[in-house]
Formats: structure tokens, C-alpha cells, sequence
């Protein structure tokens, strides 16, 4: 039987509910496994995921020993993310979720750890949730290798006709339509439906500035 992993990607401007989806992603997918790693890229998922411990590198390393755990880690640079994802390739079994991606590739270039992540985890059983704002920031590869599509609004031209080309003719021309909070799912080979996500609650004394199973 051929090995096989599941990659989803969730794009989005701020603002249009991608944390919350994120969230609820998470959520249904731990009710049926017991390791998840969140690479924090912008150090936003304390409170949306307070289940999540967030540990160090070292602390990846420890953590990443036991049958279950659910770890939150930042990386500040591109050495910092290579290194979790290669953590992530020996612990096995293991779903990661890469919040802005778009800080970690362009469309000419991508991470040698994210490479390896995308084109070889099914080899090790890793899942991945990859977060971003915009298609065009994306190396093709994350898109071409993605079973699973969550989109936001958008009505930029170049994101929607990267749609068009990429993933979707009948995708990019729902993408415009959509409203706040709303996004469409799209699945290989042409499984099309429409969802609506929620804001996540505000803290007490805090303002949001951003607002905070996927691989069936």
C-alpha cells in the first residue's frame, strides 16, 4: 500500500476568521490523534491554544519522546524552523501546523525543511496545516502538493488568477463572492463546499488586532 499524508493550507488576509478556522481545525483533529507541534511564527496561538505547551527547541526534543503531546514553538529564523520540522521527521506521526508560511518560502525559493516536510512526510506519517495570507506568496510546491484547500475572500487579481490556475477555475470564481467570516473548502480531485467561521471571543482588557477532520 502506498505511503500517504495529508497537507492542507488555509489562505486569508487578516481579519477574515483564518485563526478561528485554524483553531476548530485543531480541535477535531486531536479528538483522533495525540501529537501536534504549532510553529508559532508570529507567537499568536498562547491563547487560542492553551493546550499547547510552548516549549524550545529543547523542549521539542524532550516533549517530542512521549506517545502524546500538543507543542507550541516560535522559530525566529529559518535555521530555528528546519530544525523543529527535522524534530518533527524523527518524532513521526505527528501533525504540524505552520502559521504564516509565507515568511518561510516565496515562490522561487522554500526552506530545505519545508521542502523535505511537503515532498517526503508521508514517509514518516506528518501532517501538515499550512496558514498563509496569500496564494502568490506560496512556492508552487506547497499548493501542488496540498490535498485539501481552505480560502478565505479575496479580489485581488493575481491571487484569484493564481486560483484559477492552481487549484480551481470554479474555486477562484466563488473566492470574490465570499463574505467576512465565510470561506470555501475545496478537496482533490473536485470536492467543492462552503463554510462560515466565527471571530474568536476577546480577552478582557485586550483588543484583537488579528483575529485568531481538516484532512477528511
Amino acid at each position: 500500500m502506498a505511503l500517504q499524508n495529508n497537507i492542507a493550507v488555509v489562505l486569508g488576509q487578516k481579519g477574515c476568521g483564518k485563526t478561528s478556522l485554524v483553531s476548530m481545525l485543531i480541535q477535531e483533529e486531536m479528538h483522533r490523534r495525540n501529537r501536534l507541534i504549532i510553529l508559532d511564527t508570529l507567537n499568536d496561538y498562547g491563547e487560542i491554544t492553551p493546550e499547547a505547551i510552548a516549549v524550545t527547541l529543547d523542549g521539542l526534543k524532550k516533549f517530542g519522546q512521549n506517545a502524546a503531546f500538543r507543542l507550541r514553538y516560535t522559530p525566529k529564523t529559518e535555521a530555528d524552523l528546519d530544525t523543529a520540522l527535522s524534530l518533527g521527521w524523527e518524532i513521526e506521526n505527528v501533525l504540524i501546523v505552520l502559521d504564516e508560511s509565507g515568511k518561510w518560502c516565496s515562490p522561487s525559493y522554500m526552506s530545505p525543511g519545508l521542502n523535505s516536510l511537503l515532498n517526503y512526510g508521508r514517509h514518516k506519517r506528518l501532517d501538515a496545516l499550512l496558514v498563509a495570507r496569500r496564494s502568490i506568496e506560496l512556492h508552487r510546491t506547497m499548493t501542488s502538493q496540498a490535498d485539501t484547500f481552505y480560502l478565505f475572500h479575496s479580489h485581488e487579481p493575481r491571487d484569484v488568477a493564481y486560483i484559477s490556475a492552481s487549484i480551481s477555475v470554479d474555486v477562484a470564481e466563488t473566492v470574490p463572492q465570499l463574505g467576512r467570516y465565510e470561506y470555501v473548502k475545496f478537496s482533490y480531485p473536485d470536492e467543492m463546499s462552503r463554510g462560515k467561521t466565527r471571530p474568536l471571543p476577546e480577552t478582557p482588557g485586550k483588543t484583537r488586532t488579528k483575529p485568531k477532520s481538516f484532512l477528511d
